[in-house]
């Protein structure tokens, strides 16, 4: 039996905190919020799915959902360049979210070595 997790798993679950930022990423989403501005709140659900123990591929598949379900609502242009379309938009998401749970590490503050 293959362990199948949808949106529906994860809404049975959701915290307050994480419902606030899912719905600030959907509101963002919809009113063609910058691309800084979408990748703050995916580093904020990111980084909460993270201290919550979500494995990285749990994460990926709650971002993909919560895009797919803002899609229809988002604003769309043809002649534009600037990443506008939600496959587009998937996509930085994706990108973002993999940068931020990769570099993890990295982006824990460390103490200065100090010299021998």
């Amino acid at each position: 039996m293959v362990d199948s997790f949808s949106y529906l798993d994860a809404l049975a679950q959701l915290t307050p905190r994480q419902d606030r930022i899912e719905g600030a990423l959907v509101r963002a989403l919809v009113s063609g919020a910058t691309r800084s501005e979408l990748r703050d709140i995916v580093h904020q659900y990111v980084d909460l799915l993270r201290l919550q123990g979500t494995p990285p591929e749990r994460t990926i598949a709650l971002l993909r959902a919560i895009v797919r379900r803002a899609a229809p609502r988002m604003p769309f242009r043809e002649d534009s360049v600037a990443c506008d379309s939600p496959e587009d938009r998937m996509s930085l998401i994706v990108r973002w979210c993999s940068a931020r749970l990769d570099g993890a590490d990295v982006s824990e503050p460390r103490l200065a070595e100090t010299p021998r």
